[in-house]
């Protein structure tokens, strides 16, 4: 089970070198976690905002499958849930600090696809969804999937919808 899965990443490591990550990898959403809506000064752009918060999200954390993910701030470990969660709580006081509102940040289960193939289809429980967050600019209509525990691998995973 481990080769195999061990495998289906090396692949999808290839592919999404070669290729770019924007091709080759998408997102099905399964449910909304949490949610927080903004409110504030509509604002256009915020792909600075999110790009330099995903830098920062990956720059202080640690990587690790068996982790609690309601300790992330302290331990600075974590898996996708925590990292979602590391995320969020940053990019929301980021937000705020700046008065930029009708947005939307929520934490999304996912599964992930790689060149169309859902990944989740390996028979092993930490891998059956994946969470990551959803951003939504409510002035733009622009919605941003950003996945801040492959980021630590796979360099920014942020797909502009």
């Amino acid at each position: 089970m481990k080769t195999r899965i061990l495998l289906t990443f090396l692949v999808a490591s290839f592919f999404m070198v070669y290729f770019g990550m924007k091709k080759v990898i998408s997102f099905q959403d399964i449910q909304t976690i949490s949610s927080t809506t903004l409110t504030g000064n509509e604002v256009v752009s915020i792909d600075d905002i999110i790009y330099q918060t995903l830098s920062e999200t990956t720059s202080k954390l640690t990587f690790k499958l068996k982790s609690d993910s309601y300790k992330v701030s302290k331990t600075l470990e974590g898996n996708c849930v925590g990292y979602t969660m590391f995320y969020n709580d940053m990019l929301v006081n980021k937000l705020r600090d700046k008065g930029y509102g009708n947005i939307t940040v929520s934490h999304v289960r996912a599964k992930v696809h790689v060149m169309g193939v859902n990944i989740h289809m390996v028979d092993y429980k930490p891998l059956i969804d994946h969470d990551v967050t959803m951003v939504k600019n409510n002035t733009t209509n622009e919605t941003y999937i950003i996945d801040a525990s492959l980021s630590e691998v796979f360099d920014d995973i942020v797909i502009k919808r």
